[in-house]
């Protein structure tokens, strides 16, 4: 692989040589901008396109003179594929024919590690893996290492030699407390497509040092970084790289990824891109992926072009066949225009699928749509989701690079990550099962007594197994020379632990005697094992939960993702939606689908309010995701009906209940005012919204169509704070602070969560459980409840015992006249 990036550099750079001594005005060149020119002419002012496309996206300068002028090239662009439907190269002079600079900066945080790395007495080294491009040729790196040590440490100096793939690239002095930033360059030839950053210790008393206090180690910052730069590297025209060069599972970045829209984009075409978006959050597993949409402007980059058969998007004219293809950006190498044309929604259901399942062992530049589709998901069965109706082998979770076999005295503990329904429930004592067996090293130097393997499920502690069997029989058993070896453990789980995102980690805490040697210390030859028949089992929890829950939303996307496919979900958008709001659209889907695992195919796309008062009954039974700017007022309140949010002139505010209020029904306002709901987060929640100038969030509520259902708005004060809400559901701190039916972002990431509106349980438990829940949440209703009942009870029972007296008086009097 190494001897490949070698290769790619030298052709980059021959070609850069190359390109160097072409004339900046080719023969083709002039011919192609005369016959433009001629053409331009000939234009008039009914087929004039909009000022938009005589810029490019990225840096605002004219693609040529005339928009005109773009039209007729482009329209060569597609001259051969509208007679068969294969493209055929047509020779068609691209505007930029530089090699486009790349430029990166890779953190430890992208590179899988956010807590950065963390380096203990006694231990030898401490490393990361990383990936970089593949179709990127880099030309020169450079490392930024922040750099510190905890107070226990202060007085002693301690040194860190530092490797790239085995290669050495300096030694760094760590003898201060403060974060110290050091910057070592990376020669490229060093850098292959994977790749193993190495941070050694050299000082003898540090490596053979015991101390298990955890108040003395080094601290590498999670932000540190790895900068690149190169140059892209020109793929071919061909759809069997796909994802390729849009997505990069070798890029540890941020990816941006360009959809062009038509203007005024019809409800049909949108289906291509939302399911698009979400194949791409699919597979992008830990990285994260942004979209960029268009309208009717070619940006100079990669980008997937959505339209119908012979309509004209950005001065290209499509082709009368639809079908997927692919052809070089007209305006600047080394970038790809992916084309998808269909006819309609279900067209473009399948050519989406189609480019995704193609699966293609050969080359080639266009794809014809196939009549399939992806089938029906059923409740809860998203792919990523761990059943909830079986053992799941801790081992399935694994990921590529990791083993339950941890080596040496010192390590790093194992993480396995998994994704479930955020739902889960206990219900009356079930709960969830964590077994694990497990196996110590046997070794005369381990202190059994303080070892263990410690367990943690997203942070919180489960438990730590011991090395031996406890209790006195087992204590006297081991001193006797018997086995006492505690070897598997089950371990209880409540479900209230389970998020949309988890991570169980599982720590061999090997505690080493004192005055252990040096060598022992450093001895790579023992290992702990976890048994591969290790397993967690939720089959025993339900599917229950008070909505609306933001905190489910922004960690699963749920509940729209009960089903994963969305097909008990509409997506509601204003009329003429922003390119931000498209954007937001794109990356909540795409979310969506890294949760799940599975492809958003069968949602419903509204845009605009026609249809709330035409077909209310179209919205029944399904859930709803809305993405508006507050800007949007009319549109808002229609879907704000009968909820806690309404407008006061142009300002949200948040209703305030009181102690009686019928807003939303009379059994709505009946029902809070029974179970003393008297709201009292909503003045709180009021102010805050009135006193806030700018912010970004999410409202959610009862569905005005169908009470039994949920709607998230995604929204903010305009635009511009929108436009940051994505990159806010990135950092985990912000999303631990989102909760409720209401969550303002503002500034620098400041969060306020509140409980305003109604409510309902939502899950698949018995109604009598429903019932028993409720009244365990409202005690005081409960006591009086019971109350009312005793005072029947003890009605009824009187009622009998003097009936059954009066019957016994009868009954001796006719004894005794008898």
């Amino acid at each position: 692989m190494k001897n490949l990036f070698k290769t790619l550099t030298l052709v980059s750079l021959l070609c850069a040589v190359a390109s160097s001594f072409a004339a900046p005005n080719s023969a083709k060149d002039r011919d192609f901008r005369q016959q433009k020119t001629a053409l331009k002419d000939t234009a008039t002012a009914d087929n004039e396109l909009p000022a938009a496309l005589q810029e490019i996206l990225l840096d605002s300068k004219p693609l040529d003179n005339t928009a005109s002028d773009q039209t007729t090239s482009d329209n060569l662009y597609f001259s051969k594929m509208q007679n068969d439907g294969n493209l055929q190269n047509p020779q068609l002079q691209t505007l930029d024919n530089e090699i486009k600079p790349y430029a990166s900066k890779i953190t430890l945080t992208n590179m899988g590690s956010p807590k950065g790395i963390e380096i203990y007495p006694g231990q030898k080294s401490a490393g990361i893996s990383f990936t970089l491009p593949i179709d990127k040729v880099i030309t020169s790196a450079r490392l930024d290492l922040y750099v510190s040590m905890t107070e226990a440490m202060q007085g002693n100096t301690n040194h860190i030699d530092v490797k790239v793939n085995g290669q050495a690239l300096g030694s760094l002095p760590v003898a201060r407390t403060e974060i110290t930033n050091y910057e070592l360059d990376i020669p490229a030839e060093y850098l292959a497509q994977e790749n193993s950053l190495t941070l050694e210790m050299t000082d003898e008393e540090f490596v053979c040092k015991i101390d298990y206090s955890g108040k003395q180690k080094i601290l590498i910052d999670p932000e540190s970084y790895l900068s690149v730069n190169g140059y892209n590297l020109e793929l071919g025209s061909d759809l069997s790289l796909f994802p390729l060069p849009f997505f990069d599972k070798f890029n540890s970045a941020q990816t941006l990824i360009n959809f062009v829209l038509p203007k005024n984009t019809s409800t049909d075409i949108l289906y291509g891109p939302l399911m698009l978006a979400s194949y791409f959050g699919t597979i992008a597993d830990y990285r994260t992926v942004k979209f960029n949409v268009s309208s009717d402007t070619l940006p100079q980059d990669n980008s997937i072009v959505f339209a119908h058969p012979g309509q004209t998007v950005a001065g290209i004219d499509m082709p009368k066949k639809g079908g997927i293809y692919i052809k070089d950006n007209p305006y600047s190498r080394p970038y790809k225009n992916i084309f998808i044309v269909a006819k309609n929604k279900s067209d473009f259901i399948k050519a989406v699928y189609s480019l995704v399942k193609a699966n293609l062992s050969t080359a080639t530049d266009y794809l014809k749509i196939k009549d399939d589709k992806p089938e029906l998901r059923e409740a809860y069965d998203a792919p990523n989701w761990i059943t909830s109706n079986k053992k799941v082998l801790l081992s399935s979770l694994l990921k590529n690079n990791q083993s339950l076999v941890t080596h040496g005295y010192t390590h790093g503990p194992l993480n396995l990550s998994f994704k479930a329904a955020p739902d889960l429930y206990q219900l009356y004592e079930d709960s969830g099962d964590l077994y694990v067996a497990y196996e110590f090293p046997l070794d005369k130097n381990i202190d059994e007594n303080k070892s263990g393997l410690n367990l943690l499920l997203s942070g919180a502690f489960l438990d730590k197994l011991p090395v031996n069997k406890k209790g006195l029989l087992e204590n006297i058993w081991r001193l006797s020379g018997g086995d006492a070896r505690e070897d598997k453990r089950h371990v209880q789980i409540s479900p209230s632990m389970i998020y949309g995102d988890n991570n169980l980690e599982l720590y061999f805490d090997l505690r080493l005697k004192p005055n252990t040697p040096c060598s022992v210390i450093s001895d790579p030859n023992v290992k702990s094992v976890i048994d591969e028949s290790s397993y967690i089992d939720l089959s025993k929890t339900r599917h229950f939960a008070r909505l609306p829950n933001l905190s489910y939303f922004v960690g699963a996307s749920f509940p729209f993702t009960r089903y994963s496919d969305f097909s008990h979900t509409v997506v509601l958008l204003p009329d003429n939606p922003t390119a931000v709001e498209l954007n937001t659209l794109m990356n909540m889907v795409a979310r969506a689908g890294n949760s799940t695992g599975s492809m958003v195919s069968y949602e419903q796309v509204v845009i605009g309010s026609d249809l709330f008062t035409k077909e209310p009954g179209f919205f029944e039974d399904k859930d709803l995701l809305v993405i508006s700017n507050l800007s949007h007022k009319d549109y808002l309140s229609k879907l704000f009906d009968g909820s806690a949010f309404i407008f006061n002139g142009n300002e949200l505010n948040i209703y305030d209940y009181g102690l009686i209020s019928f807003r939303g029904g009379f059994f709505r306002g009946l029902r809070r005012f029974l179970s003393g709901d008297f709201r009292a987060e909503n003045l709180d929640a009021n102010r805050y919204v009135r006193t806030s100038m700018a912010w970004r969030g999410f409202l959610s509520f009862l569905s005005p169509f169908d009470s039994d259902k949920i709607a998230v708005v995604v929204t903010a004060t305009d635009d511009e704070e929108l436009d940051k809400l994505t990159d806010d559901l990135s950092n985990s701190k912000v999303n631990r602070e989102v909760r409720g039916d209401i969550t303002l972002i503002s500034g620098l990431n400041k969060v306020m969560s509140f409980n305003v509106g109604d409510y309902i349980f939502s899950g698949n438990v018995s109604t009598s459980f429903k019932i028993l829940t409720f009244a365990g949440e409202h005690v005081i209703w409960l006591c009086i409840s019971s109350f009312i009942v005793l005072i029947l009870l003890s009605y009824i029972i009187s009622k009998y015992l003097q009936r059954r007296s009066r019957a016994r008086l009868l009954e001796n009097s006719n004894r005794q006249n008898g």
